[in-house]
């Protein structure tokens, strides 16, 4: 939640008339004397509060002290009645037997005591005993302990010389696969300069076939005009043997006509 709908959220928890005030991207604008109003309303619930808590701390104050009253008279009246008792028991004599009497009760109570400690003492030397033994064999486990901490000690030592060969050969594999990549990267470059020499020389070999399918067809072209001027070659040379023939007849028609003429004249 960012701060312009948080602002809208306290805004319209004071339930004012939305006519009254307009939430910008910063600030906050309300009309004339709406300002002061909530200033009002704002010292009033201060003022509220203030006194709610005056009057919860002083209640709180008020019942401690009488808790403390009551206390104190129940105290004195337990005295009161500790002082009647003794001023009654004082003169009585069996109180006074009791009183005799009751220091020599202790003295059964010191031997009772005293065997009752004896026999924690026991109870301790026994603990003691166990606790002896658990130590024992605690020191054993951990005599063992250290024998199998020296064979981990060694196994880790030599794991650790695998490691490092390893670790020496995974950077020998990795010097090895970034040549390889460099010369990877410049295989793909000849590559990619080898396509495209294919991809022109492909243009070009489409472009020439093209070339030939156009000579082709220019070549059937002249052919056929070939063999049409041979046509019309031959057509012409037959033509010209025809005339030939024609003006051969013809001057011998001629020369036997002049033969005739010349003879008819004589």
């Amino acid at each position: 939640m960012d701060g312009k709908q948080a602002c809208e959220l306290m805004i319209s928890a004071l339930e004012l008339d939305r006519n009254l005030f307009r939430v910008g991207q910063s600030k906050v604008f309300f009309r004339a004397g709406v300002l002061g109003h909530l200033e009002e309303e704002r010292d009033l619930k201060i003022t509220d509060t203030i006194i709610r808590f005056q009057s919860a701390a002083r209640g709180y104050l008020a019942r401690r002290a009488f808790l403390k009253k009551q206390q104190q008279l129940s105290a004195m009246r337990v005295m009161q009645r500790n002082c009647a008792a003794y001023l009654k028991l004082r003169n009585w004599q069996w109180w006074r037997l009791f009183t005799k009497v009751k220091p020599l009760l202790q003295v059964t109570r010191q031997d009772e005591e005293i065997q009752v400690r004896e026999a924690e003492l026991k109870n301790a030397k026994d603990n003691l005993s166990r606790v002896e033994q658990d130590y024992t064999d605690l020191d054993k486990k951990h005599v063992q302990l250290m024998e199998e901490k020296a064979v981990l000690t060694d196994q880790l030592q030599a794991e650790a010389e695998l490691f490092a060969e390893a670790e020496e050969m995974r950077a020998r594999l990795v010097s090895r696969k970034q040549e390889l990549e460099e010369i990877l990267g410049e295989l793909e470059g000849r590559l990619e300069e080898e396509e495209e020499r294919g991809v022109q020389m492909t243009n070009e070999k489409k472009k020439m076939q093209q070339h030939v399918t156009d000579l082709e067809e220019q070549l059937e072209e002249e052919e056929s005009a070939r063999q049409r001027l041979q046509l019309e070659k031959v057509t012409l040379e037959t033509k010209v043997k025809s005339l030939e023939t024609e003006m051969l007849s013809t001057g011998e028609q001629r020369d036997r006509l002049s033969k005739v003429t010349i003879v008819t004249l004589d």
